[in-house]
């Protein structure tokens, strides 16, 4: 089956989920010696414009895990994706605890979207909440995996000659179809149920060192944060540590007791099963 064009597509804040699928699609790209490009869907500027594929055009789709989930604030933006029966690999990145239904459900979105999933993977990365988390993963063997991933797919496009002839796969998790209807059911739930008492917001600080260089500002996922003082959470955080991580003069924390207390739980939780190992569904 013939590839024309290569396109890496992936919501990375702290960059593992980017690192991932540009290792996979980049060998590929050298085997069928096709272009590539990368689109980065992770700031809200990024996301202006709605994803449009092409028939002959192979998509790989990088998202990181949140609470077994994609992340909820995409949702919107990925109905939108125009996808003419491109050829599709869902990637999900998760930091050490599981991929729970986030591949299962990044694939239904993408074939409800018209593309056409040939492949599908999980992949581990140092959790975007502490380096103890899966230190300093992808680390060589999962580099390795991508290869054996990739190797993969080539396989199954040079042996497939038309799209019909793509063999299913499954994946791990609940049936796209189950986790729409569980959403559902919330929603619906949630409409008879009397509304909670607003839990209180845990945003980042800044302390006196901040230079006001505003680099957070451009890399906050949500535009979170206030253009005119990057000390200013206007919007809503979703703890992603993009700015934590990438602050030049190391200015933003959370400085939450009770928060940064539950961050611990998480990491000694995380770090329970010890290496977790990559899959990939074919």
């Amino acid at each position: 089956m013939q590839i024309n064009h290569i396109s890496t597509v992936y919501f990375s804040p702290t960059m593992t989920t980017r690192k991932i699928v540009n290792k996979i699609s980049g060998l590929i790209a050298v085997n069928f010696n096709v272009s590539r490009d990368q689109i980065s869907i992770s700031t809200p500027k990024d996301r202006k414009k709605p994803l449009v594929f092409k028939k002959g055009e192979l998509v790989v789709f990088g998202l990181p895990v949140y609470g077994g989930r994609i992340p909820s604030l995409l949702i919107d933006y990925l109905n939108t994706i125009e996808g003419n029966g491109a050829l599709c690999v869902p990637v999900c990145v998760y930091g050490n605890r599981s991929v729970g239904d986030a591949l299962s459900e990044h694939c239904g979105i993408m074939k409800k979207m018209g593309l056409n999933c040939i492949a599908a993977g999980s992949f581990v990365a140092e959790h975007s909440f502490s380096s103890e988390i899966a230190t300093g993963r992808p680390d060589m063997d999962d580099v390795q995996f991508c290869a054996k991933f990739s190797k993969a797919i080539i396989d199954k496009i040079e042996k497939t000659d038309s799209i019909k002839d793509f063999k299913p796969f499954t994946t791990p998790g609940k049936s796209y179809k189950e986790i729409q209807e569980d959403d559902a059911k919330a929603a619906e739930a949630a409409k008879d149920t009397p509304k909670a008492a607003a839990k209180k917001k845990v945003v980042p600080v800044t302390d006196d060192l901040c230079s006001y260089c505003g680099y957070c500002i451009n890399i906050c996922p949500t535009g979170a944060i206030n253009p005119k003082n990057p000390k200013d959470i206007i919007g809503d955080c979703i703890h992603c540590y993009a700015c934590i991580r990438y602050c030049p003069s190391h200015s933003k924390s959370f400085a939450d007791p009770e928060y940064n207390a539950h961050i611990k739980d998480i990491i000694k939780y995380c770090n329970a099963p010890g290496y977790s190992k990559p899959e990939f569904y074919i």
